[in-house]
């Protein structure tokens, strides 16, 4: 959110603290409707490469280990998403073909890859018949990979800012365990085609982000109530869902047909 509106971010941000009611956002359908085909891109993906490589095989330390994400109870508990980030670590140091849902956690930030690949084979194919069986060859154990790379699933048809803030964010918490990566992430669209991107690129723009990510919130958190629309201190969008009202209600210039 952050990364397109800072004034939603901490407006949300308040609700959690109790400095405001929770907050009355209206539902998209279309955007409901999106996660569910999001989420169905992403089994398609799965049941592919479950198909090449097979379960996880804890004798080969080969296959696809898959991290049962936590419920929504547990889903802000550090020792639970300690416990996942671990898990997900001890599966690519065993040299797990894919780790499906790979948990991060660093104490502040965490998040849930959707697939980290061994590197040395890193290109998400299509799906093959129904009835293929595993590649035989791909099981083979060949020891500890050299270096792995993040693949997420987006619906798009192609590549967008925030998706590959993501993906950065993900593989800079692999750095900071001593996970050695490729030096591409990977991006698979909705029409299944695979896009890379140089790591190198995307870390410094995703650590500036971050920086100032820590920098409002540790501001925000500091103050005494909830944040002002109009606080020259934050980014606003002025187009979103928390904006739009305060548009409306401060009557923005905005407000005037084709300003922009």
């Amino acid at each position: 959110i952050a990364a397109t509106c800072e004034f939603a971010l901490l407006r949300g941000l308040d609700a959690k603290l109790g400095r405001i009611p929770p907050l009355d956002l209206p539902q998209d359908a279309m955007l409901d409707r999106l996660a569910e085909l999001g989420d169905r891109h992403e089994r398609q993906v799965l049941a592919a490469l479950r198909r090449r490589y097979g379960p996880y095989d804890p004798a080969t330390g080969r296959g696809v280990v898959e991290i049962t994400r936590p419920g929504r109870a547990d889903a802000r508990d550090p020792a639970v998403l300690t416990a996942k980030r671990d898990e997900t670590l001890a599966a690519l140091r065993a040299g797990a073909d894919v780790v499906f849902q790979a948990g991060f956690f660093d104490g502040r930030f965490g998040g849930w890859a959707d697939f980290v690949v061994r590197a040395d084979d890193d290109v998400l194919r299509p799906a093959p018949p129904d009835d293929a069986p595993p590649d035989a060859a791909s099981l083979a154990p060949t020891g500890p990979p050299a270096a792995w790379s993040v693949h997420d699933t987006k619906l798009a048809r192609r590549a967008k800012v925030t998706a590959l803030l993501q993906l950065a964010a993900y593989a800079d918490q692999l750095l900071a365990h001593g996970i050695p990566l490729a030096g591409d992430v990977h991006l698979v669209l909705g029409d299944r085609t695979v896009t890379a991107h140089r790591l190198a690129d995307l870390l410094p723009a995703y650590r500036e982000r971050r920086a100032r990510l820590e920098e409002i919130i540790d501001a925000h958190v500091a103050d005494d109530g909830p944040v002002a629309f109009g606080d020259e201190r934050f980014h606003a969008c002025l187009r979103c869902d928390v904006c739009a009202p305060e548009v409306e209600a401060h009557r923005d210039v905005l407000l005037v047909a084709g300003m922009r």
